[in-house]
């Protein structure tokens, strides 16, 4: 089970996830943090899910995860960031998945656009940032999955070619508290920062961690377009650019997005 005193011992954030929920199971923890916004000590709480039997990814898919053995969690984060700028709040969390991941499981994934954490091409995590409204004040509910302890066999087998957990990389079982404190406290300075300076260095930063997705060809399902072409870098938006055709290129927010080698 979770344990609590490790996760304190190792958090130095000044109020993020200074509250902590865990649930033994929950359908999903978006779900859960949304439906109670209402509930000011939420706000800045990470909710942690040893089981989630609905977990959910973008564009509605399911995130699939063996109990006891990953991280499934949510928070709530109140902003004053544009809604239009939502995608650099996914890109700010997966800077610091990346930086936890880092410290704890001494390797450094790479993120493909806008919020899949991977390793040599395979899944490792993912990220679902919602916008809700709380009052007069936008409050963004950011869900976040990631292997950690997972061997191939507990992937359902649809899934063991696509994806890998830090066990798996690393031979090692890691501290599932230690991982969270540490991705806490890296994106309690990201979104601050984010939301202090706005999303100049924090873009700047994520171009970094995606850089080998970059001059390749890419297909982006956004809504009912799909858009063909190559990735040729991160607008100062947080926009993928994908040159269409000669000279054409078009800036895409959100979506699916499939590279090619």
């Amino acid at each position: 089970m979770f344990d609590r005193d490790i996760y304190f011992n190792f958090l130095k954030t000044s109020r993020l996830g200074k509250e902590l929920v865990t649930l033994d199971i929950v359908d999903s923890t978006n779900a859960w943090v949304a439906e109670r916004l209402d509930e000011q000590r939420l706000h800045f709480a990470v909710v942690v899910a040893e089981n989630q039997t609905e977990g959910r990814g973008r564009l509605g898919r399911n995130w699939l995860s063996p109990p006891l053995v990953n991280l499934a969690f949510s928070l709530a984060w109140g902003t004053n960031i544009d809604i239009k700028n939502l995608n650099t709040v996914t890109l700010a969390a997966g800077i610091a998945l990346c930086c936890a991941c880092q410290e704890v499981a001494k390797l450094t994934p790479e993120l493909k656009y806008p919020n899949d954490l991977v390793f040599n091409g395979k899944k490792l995590g993912g990220i679902l940032a919602e916008l809700r409204q709380q009052g007069d004040q936008n409050i963004v509910v950011l869900g976040i999955g990631v292997n950690v302890n997972t061997q191939n066999n507990q992937f359902p087998e649809e899934l063991q070619r696509t994806s890998t957990s830090l066990f798996q990389l690393t031979g090692m079982s890691l501290s599932r508290e230690k991982l969270l404190a540490s991705m806490i406290n890296h994106l309690e300075l990201w979104l601050d920062f984010l939301s202090e300076n706005g999303s100049k260095l924090v873009i700047e930063e994520y171009r970094k961690y995606c850089s080998t997705f970059i001059q390749r060809e890419v297909e982006v399902i956004s809504g009912s377009r799909i858009i063909v072409g190559v990735a040729i870098g991160i607008d100062d938006n947080g926009g993928l650019l994908v040159e269409v055709s000669p000279g054409v290129v078009e800036t895409v927010y959100s979506g699916e997005t499939r590279f090619f080698d």
